[in-house]
């Protein structure tokens, strides 16, 4: 049998590969998590870049989100985006510790990411710091509430959450307004100094201490099924378990705007284009797309055939 643990040359397991490769699908790629962790990969290694496997989750799910598709249901509303939160919830209940990694040192990976996502990305980066600078408010907070520790966090103080641009995001066909996102803004810093300024609940603190110890007793692997085993009562194990907090999904509200909308398409269901797409922007430029008379729907074009007898 295998030996799930085994780490390369920068010290990375399969686990943090999993987490941070793009897999051709999700839901494959939230089973191939899930079958790493059941078979005992450990949850907290630290690579040589100073990442634990969450960590290269959470980056790796701010990167997909151009790629994601735009979304138009009776509830919400307005056209969104759905980021699903399966394996980010699944990797925070088994056991990750929940606190940034000090004394990181500036390596490639935080200039590949610097590049790539958020500019001026600081050299000693939280997770928790990643979310809110992308705007993943939903996916903050739970990290927040199931015990993230806040206290720790050297930028909190001099963080201007009103200076934080995060109305638009990018997608493969353009850059897209978000809706709310001042109120949004405003609702999670209030809802974080609240929480700074209270005192933990003795439930709460207990939970933590608990999840601590078995996390340790574990050697690192999960504490899901550890919980399950224990002789308490099921509300008591949903709590552990930090079931209360979770999300299922990050919801992102779009304006309705031309930009977003795909290129049309021919019969065959691709658009024509006259040169290739951007590749660091992913973005398609209207002077570069030229219309032909296979974008033309079938009824289109019988239409025009009609127009012309």
């Amino acid at each position: 049998m295998a030996e799930v643990n085994v780490v390369d040359y920068q010290r990375k397991s399969a686990l943090h590969y999993a987490c941070a490769c793009e897999i051709e699908t999700q839901k494959r790629g939230n089973d191939i998590i899930r079958l790493l962790i059941t078979h005992g990969a450990k949850l907290n290694l630290i690579s040589s870049e100073f990442r634990r496997p969450l960590d290269c989750f959470i980056y790796r799910m701010i990167k997909d989100i151009r790629e994601l598709e735009i979304l138009h249901d009776e509830v919400p509303s307005h056209q969104h985006l759905k980021i699903d939160l399966s394996s980010f919830n699944h990797l925070v209940r088994c056991g990750c510790v929940l606190a940034p990694i000090e004394d990181i040192v500036t390596t490639y990976f935080h200039d590949e990411y610097r590049m790539e996502m958020v500019p001026d990305f600081p050299d000693e980066i939280s997770s928790l710091l990643f979310l809110i600078k992308n705007g993943l408010l939903t996916a903050a907070t739970f990290l927040i509430q199931c015990g993230w520790e806040i206290e720790i966090e050297e930028w909190i103080d001099s963080f201007d959450i009103s200076k934080l641009n995060v109305s638009t995001v990018q997608l493969k066909y353009g850059r897209c307004n978000r809706i709310n996102m001042e109120k949004s803004k405003a609702d999670f810093w209030n809802f974080l100094e609240t929480f700074r300024k209270s005192t933990r609940s003795l439930s709460m603190l207990c939970i933590n201490c608990i999840r601590k110890q078995m996390s340790l007793s574990s050697g690192g692997s999960e504490i899901e099924t550890k919980i399950e085993a224990l002789q308490v009562p099921e509300k008591i194990k949903s709590f552990i378990n930090l079931t209360e907090f979770m999300q299922d999904e990050e919801i992102i509200m779009l304006e309705e705007t031309a930009s977003c909308r795909a290129p049309p398409r021919n019969r065959l269901g691709f658009g024509v284009m006259s040169s290739i797409m951007d590749s660091n922007t992913y973005d398609y430029s209207a002077s570069t797309y030229q219309y032909s008379d296979d974008d033309l729907s079938f009824e289109d074009m019988i239409d025009q055939q009609l127009n012309l007898m």
